[in-house]
């Protein structure tokens, strides 16, 4: 069966497959052919800097995850429950990271220079170091998937 997978306002993809098996009805025209919320894997991005966070953010939306962003560790909210944590540690203390890894979910670390000197106490998903790029970065987070 196939549905409308519906891109920006006006492009409309025809014959792609219906990415969730238990909602087929809305390939029949009875719905949006959106995903459902409920069905994305949701990734936590914690960064202390707007632009970053805000870009990672809308690559991992348009690849189809569930991406909130927050701030700080302090501001996560318990009602998205995440899959993967992604972590920027520039200015991070150790309880925040030690924290992320009590939920049991992989933790990405993007480091740069210096390291912190706690930073190879943690069993990290991925460790990644910057210089890198976003999509690098969401084609990591793709490999958990």
């Amino acid at each position: 069966m196939t549905c409308s997978v519906k891109l920006g306002v006006t492009k409309v993809i025809r014959s792609a497959q219906c990415p969730v098996p238990s909602f087929q009805w809305v390939c029949g025209g009875l719905g949006t052919g959106y995903w459902a919320l409920g069905t994305m894997q949701t990734v936590w991005i914690i960064d202390s800097e707007q632009w970053p966070r805000a870009m990672l953010r809308a690559e991992l939306i348009e690849r189809g995850y569930d991406a909130v962003g927050y701030v700080t560790a302090a501001d996560v909210s318990p009602a998205r429950f995440p899959d993967i944590i992604v972590v920027e540690l520039r200015g991070v203390e150790h309880e925040e990271v030690a924290g992320l890894f009590k939920l049991g979910v992989p933790v990405i670390g993007i480091v740069s220079m210096p390291e912190p000197a706690w930073l190879h106490e943690f069993k990290w998903g991925a460790l990644l170091r910057r210089p890198i790029s976003i999509g690098e970065i969401a084609n990591t987070i793709a490999n958990f998937r």
